[in-house]
């Protein structure tokens, strides 16, 4: 049995002290951090006893303490670096984010949309015209106050009386010297009248004037100013009969001798104007009567131009002054000037529209070319009494305008139609298609009608879509087999109404239209209707895109 070593026991120095495991852990951190202290100091020091230090223990030391601090300082920066490049990161992520937003935003597209109302346009060409009528203006051959009989616009018969002359005040002074000679003569009279052997007579008379008023007060508010002048001298008539009567009475013989005066006196400062031919009077005069629809241009820019041409009746009538004209003729003309008159031809028909709601059926009678211009000559039958005192006038040769819903132009799309027979159209699983030959298969391809036609469909012909049918496409009908080949196309034109939150596409029938805008009919040609929304700026937009897709700008 081996031997039990014998136990030793180490020796330990007397200056030596007895220290727990985090005591030593302590003192060596402190003497590592001491140890970085001196390492800022020379090399070579000193101990207590003022002795060199040993080299090499201090060289063991001071890498130990570099290598401790460069560990904690790499690791410092390396901290420092990962938090540099996280924020890098995250900073340019955030501006990568950004600028997608943005560009997405303004990808979208701009959508601007408005109400269908109704409008107008008129795009006729006005033209100026200057109009020729068949007159004889006439001048006065006395000097005094005018009076008419005969109303403006009525027909006169020759040798009927159309106005009186006279001196006023003169005529006024023996008119009221007469009336009180009247007043005396029948005051006396008809206190005496029994005893005249004219009694019945008289009675006659007045019972005539009784009639005469009664008849004229009946149609009071049809009566004109010839009405008015008819009954003034039937009165005047039956009043000189009763006072011929009543003068012929030997009592009152001086005052009948006075009443004759008077009135011869009357009678000779009445002078009284005549028509010499049948036809319309006018008393409105402009100096133009004489002038021919075979003027030339320099003529018709003077007349054109002359704004003080104007038509007016006169109050006073002067030795040889124009005071009425006669229109001889049932029709007028109407002579203008265009630049251009390739579309007119003579003894056709137009429509002449007058500024003022006007329309004349007139006929084309005389063209002629004149250096640059045109001279138009129409030849109007009826409605002279509205142009009567009429000179100038601005007319247009046809219209060429419309009113109904007024869209502007850019909001017209046009879809390219191919026309197909409704017995090569069948319904698969409830959607209407075709079935178009392919080699020797055919496919079902789905269809959107756009337009009927007796025994036909309108469809879209869309060449950006792969599945779609074309022109020359063959369609087969499944049930007999027959084929048809597409060879119509048509152009319709229509707009997007977004009323249901869609782009809907509706076909429309612009009949006028200017550089800005249309009218539609309000016909089945077109589908739109008042107050429906369409888009303003359809380009791009395709049918049944969603509105909430678009950047709306209204």
């Amino acid at each position: 049995m081996a031997k039990d070593k014998k136990k030793t026991r180490k020796h330990v120095p007397a200056s030596a002290k007895t220290v727990n495991l985090e005591e030593y852990r302590r003192q060596k951190n402190n003497t590592i951090f001491k140890s970085q202290q001196q390492s800022k100091k020379p090399t070579s020091t000193y101990n207590k006893n003022n002795k060199k230090s040993n080299p090499k223990k201090t060289t063991t030391t001071q890498t130990t303490a570099i290598r401790n601090s460069t560990y904690y300082y790499n690791k410092r920066r390396k901290t420092a670096n990962r938090k540099f490049i996280t924020t890098s990161i995250l900073f340019m992520l955030v501006i990568i984010l950004a600028i997608a937003l943005f560009m997405q935003l303004n990808s979208v597209q701009a959508l601007s949309y408005q109400e269908v109302a109704i409008g107008s346009i008129d795009n006729s060409k006005i033209l100026e015209g200057v109009v020729i009528r068949s007159e004889q203006l006439y001048t006065s051959p006395f000097l005094g106050d005018i009076t008419y009989i005969i109303q403006e616009g009525q027909m006169v018969k020759q040798g009927g009386q159309i106005a009186v002359v006279s001196d006023t005040n003169l005529a006024n002074m023996y008119e009221d010297e007469l009336k009180e000679v009247n007043t005396n003569l029948f005051n006396i009279q008809s206190n005496r009248i029994e005893m005249s052997s004219y009694a019945p007579e008289i009675a006659t008379i007045s019972s005539d004037i009784s009639s005469i008023v009664n008849t004229y007060y009946k149609k009071q508010y049809n009566i004109g100013t010839e009405d008015i002048y008819e009954m003034r001298k039937e009165i005047e008539v039956k009043i000189n009969q009763k006072g011929n009567y009543y003068a012929q009475d030997t009592v009152v013989e001086d005052i009948s001798n006075e009443r004759v005066g008077l009135t011869t006196e009357i009678k000779k400062n009445e002078n009284s104007i005549t028509s010499d031919v049948n036809g319309i009077i006018s008393y409105k005069t402009d100096g133009y009567e004489q002038i021919s629809s075979e003027m030339d241009y320099e003529t018709y820019k003077n007349i054109i131009n002359n704004t003080s041409v104007s038509t007016k009746m006169s109050d006073i009538a002067t030795i040889n002054e124009p005071i009425y004209r006669i229109v001889t003729g049932y029709t007028f003309e109407i002579v203008c000037f265009v630049d251009t008159a390739l579309e007119y031809t003579v003894n056709d028909e137009y429509e002449l529209h007058v500024v003022g709601e006007n329309i004349l059926r007139a006929m084309l009678t005389e063209k002629v070319d004149i250096e640059d211009r045109t001279r138009l000559v129409f030849k109007v039958d009826t409605n002279l009494l509205e142009f009567l005192s009429l000179r100038k006038i601005e007319f247009s040769i046809g219209k060429e305008a419309a009113t109904g819903l007024k869209i502007p132009l850019q909001s017209i799309v046009e879809k390219m139609i191919i026309m197909i027979p409704n017995s090569y159209i069948f319904k698969e699983n409830g959607k209407n298609g075709v079935y178009v030959q392919q080699g020797e298969d055919t496919t079902f391809v789905e269809i959107t009608t756009y337009l009927t036609q007796d025994d036909y469909r309108g469809i879209e012909q869309n060449l950006e879509t792969a599945n779609t049918v074309k022109l020359k496409d063959i369609l087969v009908n499944i049930e007999t087999n027959e084929t048809f080949e597409i060879t119509e196309l048509v152009i319709v034109q229509g707009v997007y109404a977004i009323n249901g939150g869609y782009a809907n596409f509706k076909k429309v029938n612009p009949i006028v239209q200017n550089d800005e805008y249309a009218i539609l009919s309000m016909d089945s040609n077109t589908a739109l209707q008042q107050k429906d929304q369409i888009i303003s700026n359809p380009k791009g937009i395709n049918e049944n895109d969603l509105v909430k897709n678009f950047n709306i700008q209204n």
